[in-house]
């Protein structure tokens, strides 16, 4: 029996499911750092502005209290809504009316029973007219009863009726505050103590500082999908350190050219560690790309002498 022999020669390469991945590096001149957030606090009611307990300058905490305006009448009209409150629970609680009612159903209903009993025993032992008052006094105390079940409920839904009375009076009195809506530092005061400003007048301007923006523009042909939450590193002078990095990553490229420069912009954001980045600032950007290119085929050949 001859034999055959077969003499494979196979060059095998990663299949096309495998990806390669080629760094690259984007420099891009010039950015600029500027705010993430910023905000103009308003006022949410009219009155006299009665304490400032902060300062331009200050750090200060999201819901940290920074503007007072004069709350005398909203502190009264709290306590009163306390009381009644607390008047509304009590007697939503105080069911003497419906225990007292069952009492005196139990005793009557005792009486008309023996009544009764007492007729069958004894005719004519207890009149008619007696077994009907008793009776009447039966049905008295069961529509007595119901009557403190309906007074009750009642006394429930004024408890609700205060309740909320009270939250309004609470949410009126903390209208009379402005307070903080995110983490940052106070760089504007618009208002002194003894002014009397009306609701959505701006009072405290914040600035958000511990983490900022940065912004750039790149040539057109660099637009790739590769671009969408790139990881960046940021290079800024800072006094006695001509080169501080920073890491962050883009976080928006515009789908607009414009037209006169074929430029696209960009933001990244960055972690301004130890606040020592300052919106205005200028710097220099690296964008960390990777290109991504299928690999060819497997490829084989086989060959039968």
């Amino acid at each position: 029996m001859s034999s055959t022999t077969f003499l494979i020669w196979m060059v095998v390469f990663p299949t096309a499911d495998e990806i390669t991945s080629k760094p690259e590096t984007v420099v891009v001149h010039d950015v600029q750092l500027t705010v993430i957030q910023q905000v103009d606090l308003p006022a949410r009611d009219e009155g006299v502005l009665a304490h400032i307990p902060v300062r331009v300058g200050q750090m200060v905490k999201r819901q940290d209290v920074l503007v007072q305006l004069n709350d005398e009448e909203a502190s009264m009209t709290l306590e009163r809504a306390r009381l009644e409150l607390q008047i509304a629970e009590q007697d939503s609680q105080n069911d003497t009316h419906r225990r007292l009612a069952q009492k005196k159903l139990a005793v009557v209903e005792s009486e008309l029973q023996r009544a009764k009993q007492s007729n069958a025993e004894f005719a004519n032992s207890v009149s008619q007219t007696e077994i009907d008052e008793l009776q009447l006094q039966t049905d008295q105390a069961s529509i007595q009863i119901e009557q403190a079940r309906h007074e009750q409920k009642q006394a429930e839904l004024t408890r609700k009726l205060k309740d909320n009375e009270f939250r309004l009076a609470n949410r009126i009195l903390q209208r009379r505050q402005i307070r903080s809506s995110l983490d940052g530092q106070i760089v504007q005061i618009y208002h002194q103590p003894g002014e009397w400003i009306k609701p959505g007048e701006p009072v405290v301007r914040i600035l958000r500082l511990d983490r900022l923006r940065v912004e750039g523009f790149l040539n057109a042909d660099r637009m790739t999908p590769q671009l969408n939450d790139a990881p960046i590193v940021l290079t800024v002078a800072l006094p006695n350190k001509p080169r501080v990095k920073f890491s962050g990553r883009i976080v928006f490229v515009s789908p607009e050219i414009n037209p006169v420069n074929g430029q696209v912009r960009f933001w990244a954001e960055v972690e301004n560690r130890d606040l020592s980045l300052k919106p205005g600032m200028g710097g220099t950007v690296e964008i960390q790309l990777t290109q991504h290119r299928p690999a060819p085929k497997t490829a084989g050949r086989r060959a039968n002498p």
